[in-house]
């Protein structure tokens, strides 16, 4: 498959809660709230419908995203069902087609299960230089003590987002699900 990096939109938190504040949903899902004593506090979607057709499908990417954005939906679990949190990207990744030199599984304490990957010679210093930019104080992230969130996606679904901690040298990067 199809490996990219998409920065998380700046607004994403504030976009996010407005379109559940607002009870606006993509055709085929609702709203749910996260059950009682969930750690992030944060709405997420459930489908209402599984036979979505392409065209549906293919309308959520737009789905009230702002200009050069993409409206993702990340699966995950809440409340032992499927739950799906919105997530704005930017349209444009930062890299694509990332060369994976290799890549494990492990299963971490906190997360279900993690992928480690490895990156190819030439994606990884493009990656060393887009963590640069973006981790705290980065040359285009230098008025924040957070690094900036980047979306992991494969085939054009979102896999999981990442905060950048720091510089990263070695061409890795971890996917806890």
């Amino acid at each position: 498959g199809s490996l990219s990096l998409h920065l998380v939109r700046r607004d994403n938190d504030a976009s996010v809660r407005e379109l559940l504040n607002s009870k606006l949903a993509p055709d085929g899902y609702g709203i749910a709230s996260p059950p009682d004593g969930a750690a992030t506090g944060r709405g997420f979607y459930v489908r209402t419908n599984d036979n979505l057709s392409a065209e549906q499908v293919a309308a959520i990417s737009s789905f009230h995203a702002p200009p050069k954005s993409l409206l993702m939906l990340m699966p995950s679990f809440a409340g032992g069902q499927q739950a799906f949190t919105p997530c704005f990207i930017d349209q444009q990744p930062e890299l694509t087609n990332m060369v994976v030199e290799r890549a494990w599984t492990m299963r971490g304490a906190q997360a279900w299960w993690s992928v480690g990957i490895q990156l190819g010679r030439d994606d990884k210093l493009a990656y060393r230089e887009i963590t640069a930019r973006h981790c705290p104080h980065g040359s285009q992230n230098n008025d924040s003590e957070t690094g900036r969130e980047l979306a992991v996606l494969m085939d054009n679904r979102i896999l999981a987002v990442f905060t950048v901690p720091g510089t990263v040298f070695d061409g890795r990067l971890f996917i806890d699900r």
